[in-house]
Protein backbone atom coordinates (compact mmCIF):
# COMPACT_ATOMS: atom_id res chain seq x y z
CA UNK A 1 0.00 0.00 0.00
CA UNK A 2 2.75 2.53 0.99
CA UNK A 3 4.12 1.97 -2.89
CA UNK A 4 1.81 0.79 -4.92
CA UNK A 5 -0.77 3.28 -3.80
CA UNK A 6 1.56 5.89 -2.36
CA UNK A 7 -0.24 5.62 0.67
CA UNK A 8 1.28 6.69 4.04
CA UNK A 9 2.17 4.81 6.61
CA UNK A 10 0.02 6.12 9.05
CA UNK A 11 -2.87 5.52 6.25
CA UNK A 12 -1.60 2.07 5.74
CA UNK A 13 -1.62 0.99 9.63
CA UNK A 14 -5.29 2.07 9.95
CA UNK A 15 -6.27 -0.21 7.08
CA UNK A 16 -4.26 -3.03 8.66
CA UNK A 17 -5.71 -2.72 11.88
CA UNK A 18 -2.56 -1.36 13.87
CA UNK A 19 -2.88 1.01 16.42
CA UNK A 20 0.77 2.22 17.00
CA UNK A 21 0.42 5.40 13.98
CA UNK A 22 2.54 3.54 11.61
CA UNK A 23 5.69 2.92 13.06
CA UNK A 24 5.49 -1.36 12.17
CA UNK A 25 4.37 -0.43 9.10
CA UNK A 26 7.57 1.64 8.90
CA UNK A 27 9.82 -0.89 10.17
CA UNK A 28 8.62 -4.32 8.67
CA UNK A 29 7.73 -3.51 5.13
CA UNK A 30 6.59 0.09 4.33
CA UNK A 31 10.01 1.61 2.93
CA UNK A 32 9.65 4.00 0.18
CA UNK A 33 10.64 2.57 -3.26
CA UNK A 34 13.52 5.04 -4.04
CA UNK A 35 12.91 5.20 -7.73
CA UNK A 36 9.59 6.33 -7.15
CA UNK A 37 10.28 8.32 -3.90
CA UNK A 38 12.80 10.68 -6.69
CA UNK A 39 10.09 10.51 -9.29
CA UNK A 40 7.42 11.99 -7.27
CA UNK A 41 10.15 14.49 -6.32
CA UNK A 42 10.65 15.63 -9.68
CA UNK A 43 6.93 15.92 -10.39
CA UNK A 44 6.21 17.76 -7.59
CA UNK A 45 8.87 20.29 -8.46
CA UNK A 46 7.90 20.65 -12.23
CA UNK A 47 4.31 21.32 -10.96
CA UNK A 48 4.66 23.42 -8.31
CA UNK A 49 8.15 25.40 -8.70
CA UNK A 50 9.77 27.76 -10.63
CA UNK A 51 13.27 25.43 -10.30
CA UNK A 52 14.16 22.21 -11.21
CA UNK A 53 15.93 19.57 -8.21
CA UNK A 54 17.57 17.70 -11.17
CA UNK A 55 18.39 18.20 -14.71
CA UNK A 56 19.11 21.71 -15.34
CA UNK A 57 16.59 24.08 -16.62
CA UNK A 58 14.93 21.86 -19.55
CA UNK A 59 14.92 24.52 -21.67
CA UNK A 60 12.41 26.32 -19.95
CA UNK A 61 15.11 29.22 -18.04
CA UNK A 62 14.65 28.05 -15.19
CA UNK A 63 17.33 27.69 -12.44
CA UNK A 64 18.53 24.56 -11.19
CA UNK A 65 18.68 23.50 -7.36
CA UNK A 66 21.22 20.77 -7.40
Amino acid sequence: MVNVLELSSEDTAIALGHTDGGELVRRLYGHRDRHRALDRIVSAYETRSPAYPLGGDRGTGQERLF
